[in-house]
């Protein structure tokens, strides 16, 4: 897998639909959300075809607070599990990439929580709101178990379609899930700013 990754979304769709791209124009992943659904589920195939389930995210709970969102194979094999830190989360987004021993991995931070706050203000004024997702784009941080920056994690600028970067400071750190751990802060942060 070749980095950067874009994360590429349709905001003009029913449900949470995905695009995990190469920069070199390969497609690694394609991700739904399942409709209608009182507990989060999403799976991820090798294509939009759906040729190939790769994996699929569940969540551990209804209720939305702090939830354990646990990424399976095909053979319901635990890959990774990604948790928000509720309380921590509030003001800046955290959250931590466990792998399927349950060892903390990676810890992924909100850079600069201000940027959220002002998008949010900015939705909600007419006409001003359709501009937000020009405007006001949230970065991330990931860090290894040293606390060294492995990754960053960028909302890029648009109009109609949501899109993150996803740059690779230390490729050879990351582990094959990485990708879709990232995939669930990404779907979790997206409607937050």
């Amino acid at each position: 897998m070749q980095y950067p990754l874009k994360f590429s979304f349709k905001k003009l769709a029913l449900t949470n639909k995905v695009t995990v791209d190469g920069l070199n124009g390969a497609t690694y992943y394609f991700a739904q959300q399942k409709l209608f659904k009182f507990k989060e589920k999403i799976q991820i195939y090798s294509d939009e075809n759906k040729t190939k389930q790769l994996a699929e995210i569940n969540a551990d709970r209804v209720i939305d607070y702090s939830p354990i969102l646990t990424i399976t194979d095909p053979d319901s094999k635990i890959i990774a599990q990604v948790s928000r830190k509720g309380k921590k989360s509030i003001w800046n987004a955290n959250y931590e990439i466990q792998d399927e021993l349950g060892n903390s991995i990676y810890k992924v931070s909100e850079d600069s929580p201000w940027v959220k706050v002002l998008n949010t203000v900015l939705t909600e004024l007419p006409f001003l709101g359709l501009i937000s997702g020009y405007l006001f784009n949230p970065t991330y941080s990931v860090r290894n178990v040293k606390n060294e920056v492995v990754a960053t994690i960028k909302k890029e600028k648009s109009f109609f379609e949501a899109s993150y970067i996803l740059e690779a400071t230390s490729p050879s750190e990351l582990n094959q899930a990485f990708p879709m751990s990232i995939l669930v802060v990404i779907l979790r942060e997206r409607f937050r700013g």
